[in-house]
């Protein structure tokens, strides 16, 4: 376990003989804070690639320890039947993990897997359906090696990727978002990829590789291959790494870095319903990546320097 915070209270003992959790009442005065969304651990991230792991390349692994919390709580408590997990009931495997108190998935209220949990669609900017299930990554991944520009739903969103190396596919993204200076993040493998392109100080790498997993403003490498566009007429850049399963398989999967954005028109708040998406991102991307987990409460990416 990690200790984020600590308060300490002092408070008449009732007697308790034994720790348990027992289950939430509706009652009262709510005072509790929303916890926020984390960044997929890495026991999940190893189990993702695992090829024995019955969650191997499951683009929802998650754990008590990571995965989504407030872009899916709809109310409190935050218990599996208040967020937007309710619909998916979970398997006999998932749900005997959810009340193993010795296991690593006890009481994580998005636990799934790919005989119970949420699963992808694949469209064309035309709306056409072109695949479902995990398997459409791959599709995703090429299209995204042939220059494309690829909307991805992910926890709290949806960003545009498109290879962060192909000057004309960032050219594309500026020129559809209508976006002529500001620069756009890149989503790095591996935290030794981003110091092939950027200098990390030991701060920065902590902040890189933290459980909110921000974006971080670097200072670009001299000779670094990124496409000027990314970041016109400036020697920073704004990197950060996979915190969800969808990012890890994609970018894992591509022998560069990608542009990531906002999948939102300029100005307007970032796009997470899949209606929306299908309505709105044509506009900008040659696919669309969905899923069925739908987000209740969108979340942007938080921007950190360290000065």
């Amino acid at each position: 376990s990690h200790i984020f915070s600590q308060e300490i209270n002092y408070c008449e003992a009732i007697g308790y003989k034994d720790f348990e959790i027992k289950e939430s009442v509706a009652e009262g005065k709510k005072d509790v804070s929303i916890l926020p969304d984390i960044s997929t651990c890495r026991q999940c991230v190893s189990e993702l690639f695992n090829p024995a792991d019955r969650r191997f390349l499951y683009p929802f692994i998650n754990c008590t320890n990571c995965g989504p919390r407030f872009t899916i709580i709809e109310r409190l408590p935050y218990d599996r039947q208040n967020t937007t997990m309710k619909i998916f009931k979970m398997c006999k495997e998932c749900q005997s993990e959810y009340e193993d108190i010795n296991d690593r998935r006890f009481h994580a209220q998005p636990n799934a897997c790919p005989v119970c949990g949420p699963d992808l669609e694949l469209y064309d900017k035309n709306g056409n359906l072109l695949g479902k299930g995990h398997g459409v990554i791959e599709r995703v991944i090429n299209e995204i090696r042939n220059g494309c520009i690829v909307s991805v739903k992910g926890i709290g969103g949806f960003h545009l990727l498109c290879d962060a190396h192909n000057e004309e596919a960032v050219l594309t993204l500026r020129d559809r978002k209508r976006r002529e200076e500001k620069p756009f993040a890149i989503m790095f493998p591996d935290i030794e990829s981003v110091k092939k392109y950027a200098y990390v100080s030991k701060i920065e790498e902590a902040m890189l590789l933290s459980s909110e997993s921000p974006i971080i403003i670097l200072k670009k490498r001299d000779g670094c291959k990124i496409a000027p566009s990314v970041a016109p007429n400036i020697k920073k850049i704004g990197a950060f790494l996979p915190y969800s399963p969808i990012h890890h398989i994609i970018l894992k999967n591509l022998p560069f870095p990608v542009a990531a954005t906002s999948g939102n028109i300029s100005d307007e708040p970032i796009i997470k319903d899949n209606n929306e998406a299908l309505r709105m991102l044509k506009h900008f991307s040659d696919l669309i990546l969905i899923h069925n987990r739908e987000i209740n409460s969108r979340c942007d990416d938080s921007v950190l320097k360290v000065i």
